[in-house]
């Protein structure tokens, strides 16, 4: 499992997002508020359609259960989580990146890039 890094965005700034290869499953921090995080997922697959799931987390909230977001074949998606759904105990969410059906992704999961940005 890999851990991503977040970067920091300032108000009226700009910054390198710095996308990481993706893996089956990653885990990042989320240590700000709900509207003050979010989570690029670019799949630079041409060919297979991918499905990036937000494991539900230990808190009240995570009856809602996992959160999925399709991320088209070639497309970048912009994703934003409540906390209290996906975030566990030690601060930490985990991220799957499938195919659209649940299985292990067809492409190179390293064609898939994550970028975890905190908005400040």
């Amino acid at each position: 499992m890999a851990t991503l890094t977040n970067v920091e965005a300032k108000l009226n700034g700009g910054v390198d997002v710095g996308y990481e290869d993706g893996s089956a499953t990653q885990t990042f921090k989320y240590g700000v508020a709900d509207e003050k995080l979010v989570v690029l997922v670019d799949n630079t697959d041409a060919v297979n359609d991918a499905l990036a799931t937000f494991v539900a987390g230990d808190f009240v909230q995570n009856g809602y259960g996992d959160q999925a977001v399709s991320v088209p074949a070639g497309a970048t998606v912009l994703c934003e989580v409540e906390s209290g759904i996906v975030k566990d105990a030690n601060g930490e969410v985990t991220l799957e990146l499938t195919d659209p059906d649940g299985t292990a992704f067809t492409g190179a999961v390293a064609d898939i890039k994550v970028a975890v940005v905190e908005l400040k």
